[in-house]
């Protein structure tokens, strides 16, 4: 004999009639709403590696030199100025003034840049290719990185003309006749 089921649940039909949808068009778009709340702010990140320290120091080092030279071509590369000072490997900049120069005609005074013993390259030049002397203040910058550890830096000047002479003033200042001390100075750029 079969078994037979029976079922007892009543059925339920569901009838879905058609709905109109009205079309969208420009004219019909509604206003935007209100931005809500911002959300909230999520767990800070992990802390980086320390980076390399900055030196401490702004100024690696300043010196001034208060005589006037006058110099000829059988002088050579002539040291200004010169400082020897420990660096930390950061980038510095180089300064240099002198307060005025002298260039006897047709002669140039050119000045150099040189690090332990090495000429880094011409840093500024004074030309008189005329008949009248040549006279004027000069300022020299350079940006630098030397490596870590102790180095020489020295402002160089030399005269290129057979004959020729050129003049350096430099002088102790405190009045309107004297010149101020020329410089040369590194810090920390």
């Amino acid at each position: 004999m079969s078994d037979v089921f029976l079922d007892t649940e009543p059925m339920v039909i569901v009838t879905v009639e058609p709905v109109d949808v009205p079309v969208v068009t420009a004219g019909n778009v509604g206003r935007t709403g209100a931005v809500g709340p911002q959300g909230p702010r999520g767990p800070m990140g992990p802390i980086g590696p320390p980076g390399v320290s900055a030196p401490s120091a702004v100024e690696v080092f300043y010196v001034e030199r208060t005589t006037t030279q006058t110099l000829t071509p059988a002088d050579g590369s002539y040291v200004v100025m010169e400082s020897s000072n420990n660096y930390s490997g950061f980038a510095v900049l180089f300064e240099a003034q002198i307060t005025g120069v002298i260039v006897a005609p047709n002669t140039q005074m050119i000045f150099s840049l040189w690090q332990d013993g090495a000429c880094l390259g011409r840093i500024g030049m004074v030309l008189n290719s005329g008949n009248q002397i040549g006279y004027g203040p000069i300022h020299m910058t350079r940006r630098l990185a030397p490596p870590s550890g102790i180095h020489v830096l020295q402002l160089r000047a030399e005269v290129v003309n057979v004959g020729g002479t050129a003049a350096l003033l430099m002088g102790a200042g405190g009045s309107a006749a004297t010149e101020l001390p020329g410089y040369m100075r590194a810090s920390y750029a």
